[in-house]
């Protein structure tokens, strides 16, 4: 493999906290400021009391055939969507996780599933950005079939639900925060943090992804982005871990680490070998994040166009807004 597992394997409870060969201070290791952010992120993720999302709800709570790759392809619009609109990746994290939070309760078909990740997108955006989606952009996004009076109920079933919990523990987040407290040149920490960022969608759209907690996810993705770039030895990267002094243990980092670096190297993979053919095909599937391709499921679900590409005319401009 690219990556040297046995780099990570030396991460642990242990190996975290002592590095008897390693001098932070000649490491740069992470910086004060920024280990008392993460150490407040850590203790929110811990006790903030947020509504535990359930990694088996495909199996016991859903019961209108829904599969994992309906929620990759809904996770992948909502991040395409996000970048469409200007929000940030922290943004569309937090969307993702109030969508599976509500479908650790409720059993949904597409079309609400769809009605869902729209609603998940409006509420973080009025939570975290300076620039919202409105309620006439989502109906421009659904092309208008969905309801104001739709839209306004299940939001208002969404916030009931987590309890007006809006900042649950996003990966992005701390994956960028641990990257902000390591000095590094400018141009450097710019190309990691976009190489780490662009990992966690892949992972994020992953089902399995629920098991692991948001934070071993993010300084997870951060590890094996780091070791596949060699920017600086894994030593140098271990000793900004080690002083956050990480309550974890040894098998839960490693095995994230290999989840991790697993979707790294189908995602590689994917990007290296796809043909001509594939990319063609492709072009002929239906844009539906639930894969609906019969004509017949297309008229009974008209709202599959909810997905289709954002055109120019449609894309927001922020500039207006000002």
């Amino acid at each position: 493999m690219a990556d040297d597992l046995t780099c990570s394997e030396e991460y642990g409870t242990e190996s975290l906290v002592k590095e008897d060969n390693v001098d932070p201070s000649q490491l740069n290791s992470c910086a004060l400021d920024v280990q008392r952010v993460i150490q407040m992120q850590l203790y929110r993720e811990k006790v903030g009391g947020y509504m535990t999302r359930n990694a088996d709800y495909l199996l016991e709570i859903q019961k209108e055939g829904m599969e994992a790759s309906w929620r990759r392809k809904i996770c992948h619009w909502m991040f395409e969507t996000g970048k469409a609109f200007d929000l940030s990746v922290d943004t569309v994290g937090c969307a993702v996780y109030y969508m599976d939070q509500y479908l650790s309760r409720y059993s949904v078909d597409k079309v609400m599933l769809q009605l869902l990740s729209l609603v998940c997108m409006g509420v973080a955006s009025k939570m975290h950005e300076k620039f919202p989606i409105t309620m006439e952009e989502m109906q421009v996004l659904s092309q208008k079939k969905f309801s104001c009076l739709e839209i306004g109920r299940l939001e208002r079933q969404l916030l009931h639900l987590i309890e007006w919990k809006l900042s649950p523990p996003c990966s992005f987040t701390f994956a960028k925060t641990l990257l902000e407290g390591i000095q590094l040149p400018h141009d450097e920490r710019a190309e990691i943090t976009d190489a780490v960022c662009e990992l966690l969608k892949e992972v994020t759209e992953d089902y399995h992804s629920i098991r692991i907690k948001s934070s071993l996810l993010g300084f997870g993705a951060v590890h094996v982005v780091w070791n596949h770039k060699r920017l600086r030895s894994s030593s140098y990267l271990k000793s900004a871990l080690s002083s956050l002094q990480l309550a974890t243990t040894e098998k839960d980092f490693i095995e994230t680490y290999r989840f991790i670096l697993q979707q790294h190297h189908t995602r590689s993979q994917q990007a290296r070998f796809i043909s001509v053919e594939e990319s063609k095909s492709e072009i002929s599937r239906s844009v539906s994040p639930t894969g609906v391709d019969d004509p017949g499921s297309l008229v009974r679900h008209p709202v599959d166009a909810l997905f289709d590409p954002i055109s120019e005319e449609e894309r927001p401009s922020k500039r207006q807004r000002f």
